[in-house]
């Protein structure tokens, strides 16, 4: 399996190119970060349409995202549910949980 890091960046492209993306993250200027327990940290930074994915931790994110690689990978493949997640424990939120279901939409 690819690392988490990979998928993430697999997962935001196939979302960059779905129709009315743009229109979804019009106006962000957003940062997610990511938090593997088992693996290293990375984040993403949505502003005005665009995305910038960078390994390590960043400053001030609305929301953190905190589960095993196995789960995210699971996760940004659209296996695993986000709600489902959350709810069964393998899904921790740090920071907004309504920010953190924003990103969940425009990855769907």
């Amino acid at each position: 399996m690819s690392d988490v890091y990979t998928m993430a960046k697999k997962a935001l492209e196939e979302a960059v190119g779905k129709e009315g993306f743009g229109a979804k993250v019009a106006g962000w200027d957003k940062v997610f970060q990511f938090k593997p327990t088992d693996g290293s940290p990375f984040y993403l930074h949505v502003k005005d349409g665009e995305f910038k994915l960078e390994k390590g931790e960043a400053s001030n994110p609305v929301a953190t995202i905190v589960m095993s690689s196995e789960d995210m990978g699971e996760l940004l493949s659209r296996r695993l549910n986000p709600v489902t997640a959350l709810f069964s424990g393998k899904l921790k939120v740090e920071g907004s949980l309504m920010e953190a279901q924003a990103l969940a939409g425009i990855l769907s």
